[in-house]
């Protein structure tokens, strides 16, 4: 047997420790037949007396994938505090461990001395300080990059992307002259998540290395394709379902794929031929259903300023129910929509954390306020206009 780690490992540091290696067997199946395939997933478990951490993610046990290194990788996992290793949530966490298989000759095992870690190679400098906060700012003046560069920065170097090739380079750029930030025009409202900065030291050799973006406001981002194309019926059965969001997603997915089949067997049964999404009374409960689902994800704990700026405007957020509805229901929007309003401001808020109350209402009475915009372009009688400017000016008072 063969193990891609360093020799060092069998023999501990200390008498009282002992390094033991186990093996993961896992077989998968693939187009229904069952092939051994090496377990990608890497999580890393640290234990001390009753506490533990246990960490599940893309970093592999190095100094650069721990961030121990200074040329440190880019890496994104999730991390659970274990304060009570026998507790109910430190049992189902080390439940969740793969099973695994202890090796007992550990002297017939050959250590093949480890992946090279990606922070060995010394010699290869950082991105130089002069290269600031990358940050992709997406806003009513559209989808720009704005790069902070310094006067220090190298004198011949190019910024490029994955998406575009070569945005800009040093030509025309003075030191005393140019300003810090460099504003780019991006054409895409998805950002990049990094660029490439690639320059020449003294010596005329070439380097590179990645320049991280990070998004000024990550609730104005887009949702995934497959939830920015929500109907209104497709929304509200979300929003009237006590299953996980990614189930639901899944099964309208599937239920589209299902209808574009040729072939498709044609509904026998009188009753279900006929469509009752148009009728007034069966969409007022639908939608009024929708309302307190949506009411109850509402009440689940916030922890964070952006978590709450998407839930509010989100997918399946309330602004969106409130688009869907001024788009399919254009004759009843104008009074649904001020329900919407109406049932937001029902909701008892449970923020954690940094999150407070204060912080909270205030992003309530912004969307409120888009609400009450929206729902004033929508077509109604006098009476009914009348009652929804009235609702508004009560909820926003």
């Amino acid at each position: 047997m063969q193990i891609d780690a360093p020799a060092a490992l069998k023999k501990s540091s200390h008498p009282s420790l002992r390094h033991a290696f186990s093996i993961i067997e896992q077989r998968v199946e693939i187009e229904s037949k069952e092939e051994d395939r090496p377990l990608h997933a890497k999580s890393v478990w640290l234990e001390r007396d009753d506490r533990a951490l246990y960490m599940l993610g893309s970093s592999n046990f190095t100094a650069a994938g721990l961030g121990l290194h200074p040329r440190h990788n880019i890496e994104l996992n999730l991390a659970y505090i274990i304060r009570d290793r026998g507790s109910r949530f430190g049992k189902l966490c080390a439940q969740s461990w793969p099973k695994e298989t202890e090796l007992d000759n550990i002297e017939g095992v050959q250590f093949l001395g480890g992946s090279p870690d990606s922070a060995d190679n010394l010699d290869a400098p950082p991105l130089p300080a002069a290269f600031g906060l990358a940050l992709f700012c997406l806003d009513r003046h559209g989808a720009r990059l704005e790069l902070e560069i310094g006067a220090g920065a190298p004198p011949v170097f190019e910024i490029l992307s994955k998406e575009h090739g070569l945005l800009m380079n040093n030509q025309g750029r003075a030191d005393s002259g140019s300003p810090p930030t460099v504003v780019l025009p991006w054409d895409t409202k998805r950002p990049p998540s990094s660029l490439d900065v690639r320059w020449h030291d003294d010596a005329q050799r070439e380097w590179s290395a990645p320049w991280v973006v990070n998004v000024a406001d990550p609730s104005a981002l887009p949702p995934p394709d497959e939830l920015g194309s929500l109907s209104l019926a497709e929304l509200i059965e979300i929003l009237t379902s006590a299953r996980p969001l990614h189930e639901v997603v899944l099964r309208i997915l599937q239920r589209r794929e299902s209808q574009k089949q040729p072939g498709e067997a044609v509904e026998v049964d009188p009753h279900k031929r006929v469509d009752t999404s148009q009728f007034l009374l069966r969409r007022m409960r639908r939608v009024a259903q929708a309302l307190e689902g949506m009411r109850e994800r509402m009440q689940q704990p916030v922890s964070s300023l952006d978590a709450l700026r998407w839930r509010l405007r989100g997918p399946i957020g309330p602004f969106a129910l409130a688009k869907r509805l001024a788009a399919e229901d254009p004759e009843g929007a104008a009074f649904m929509i001020a329900e919407v309003a109406a049932t937001l401001r029902s909701v008892a808020w449970r923020p954690l954390g940094p999150l407070n109350k204060h912080a909270v209402g205030l992003e309530v009475s912004e969307i409120t306020r888009s609400l009450q915009e929206l729902a004033h372009q929508a077509a109604a009688p006098p009476s009914l206009a009348a009652y929804v400017a009235a609702s508004f000016e009560e909820l926003l008072s």
